[in-house]
């Protein structure tokens, strides 16, 4: 009982600070967008503003298909309980090869546009929403975009002006988990850099320790940054907006494994080769109910268990730099597979539920040895299930896997 009061004050509390929030900005605040358009249509009309695109060259990737183990009945049987359309993509992804291909580099600079909001709101300077640059659709506009990932109601906050040059980081999920910050947020530094753009703050999200640490990492201190908020509405002489990609292109993960390689405190060259199990024993969801089954087979084999959300940024850096083989069910903390050299071993343990291939393809962008080994899934909640790992197949699986490429005694 006293739990349910609690949660009911604090959606009461919630309710009263959004009204008040949303009182005052109608009072001091900005009227929202109630038109659309795309940045190279708000361009094409504005010719003598300054306003630029610059783009690079579209590609292409190419990733073999998955090599599967574990409970590999259990793909078809979930997969035929799926009507037609959602079976072909999950049987595409799993099955066959897949070529990505991948959309040219992008980069629009916009004079005294403004940017706002959680997730990111792009506005020109006279007021239109530019809907590619932009997640978030506001409940005034007469036409919605198609990708309304977030939704804003009300006044805008009020508008803040900056001097200088502001580039923008954020967008969509960037901000709500260390995969999206890490492999969508981090290498738009790249591209901004590579453009010879001087940057003077950055629109980004700022709430999660995490997201302090890998921004000092890759240059950018928080006299720099503008933290991204449903409170801010900001607007600066020029706005650089680098093109978002949520597939992993392997410039950009270069330049994430290059940059952690130049720290002085990192672990590359230490000689040091560490067989890592990557454990979400401490998750409510997708976690291996017998992981202690797991770690007690893995250990034979030189593997040592870890918590990555009892570690900080640069200790997992450092852990996954001196990574051989990474064995770990579906989570986050496997992106760091981008810091390991490359030729690195890994092993995605998942359920059929679950059959993305976020991880394959990262694998193949960091040019390391990829593997999915299927648990079988026990409690019905879909692709946020927990699992039970077959761990003698488990065992079979990692000798024959690794056997190709090397040694697993």
């Amino acid at each position: 009982m006293q739990g349910r009061d609690m949660k009911f004050r604090h959606r009461v509390r919630n309710w009263v600070r959004r009204k008040s929030r949303e009182a005052f900005h109608r009072i001091a605040g900005v009227a929202p967008p109630t038109h659309s358009m795309t940045s190279q249509e708000w361009i094409a009309e504005h010719p003598g503003d300054g306003s630029r695109t610059v783009l690079s060259g579209a590609q292409s990737q190419r990733f073999a298909a998955r090599k599967i183990g574990g409970s590999v009945e259990e793909i078809d049987l979930h997969f035929d309980s799926l009507d037609d359309d959602r079976r072909s993509i999950f049987q595409r992804h799993v099955y066959e090869p897949l070529i990505r291909e991948l959309p040219a580099d992008v980069m629009v600079c916009l004079r005294d546009a403004c940017v706002g909001c959680r997730g990111v709101a792009a506005i020109s300077s006279d007021g239109i929403l530019l809907s590619d640059l932009s997640a978030v659709v506001f409940q005034e506009m007469s036409n919605v975009p198609l990708n309304r990932t977030f939704e804003y109601a009300g006044y805008l906050p009020p508008l803040r002006r900056l001097q200088g040059t502001l580039g923008v980081l954020s967008y969509a999920y960037a901000n709500q988990n260390y995969f999206h910050f890490l492999l969508e947020c981090l290498p738009k530094i790249r591209l901004l850099e590579e453009s010879g753009v001087v940057v003077d703050r950055y629109y980004v999200p700022y709430k999660q320790i995490y997201q302090q640490e890998l921004l000092e990492l890759f240059g950018i201190d928080r006299g720099k940054v503008i933290a991204e908020s449903d409170l801010c509405f900001v607007q600066a002489d020029e706005v650089y907006f680098p093109s978002h990609s949520d597939i992993p292109r392997k410039e950009s993960v270069r330049f994430l494994f290059e940059t952690a390689k130049r720290q002085s405190w990192a672990k590359l060259e230490s000689g040091v080769k560490k067989r890592v199990y990557v454990s979400r024993s401490r998750m409510k969801r997708r976690n291996c109910l017998n992981d202690d089954d797991v770690m007690t087979m893995l250990s034979k084999y030189g593997f040592e268990r870890y918590h990555l959300e009892t570690m900080s940024v640069r200790e997992q850096i450092q852990l996954f730099q001196q990574a051989e083989i990474i064995v770990g069910p579906h989570g986050a903390g496997l992106v760091n597979m981008v810091f390991s050299t490359p030729g690195t071993m890994v092993v995605e343990i998942g359920t059929p539920f679950r059959p993305y291939s976020f991880f394959h393809d990262l694998s193949m962008a960091s040019d390391h040895v990829f593997r999915w080994f299927v648990a079988s899934p026990t409690d019905g909640k879909g692709d946020e299930s927990n699992m039970i790992v077959d761990v003698p197949l488990l065992e079979s699986f990692l000798k024959q896997s690794v056997l190709e490429q090397g040694s697993f005694a």
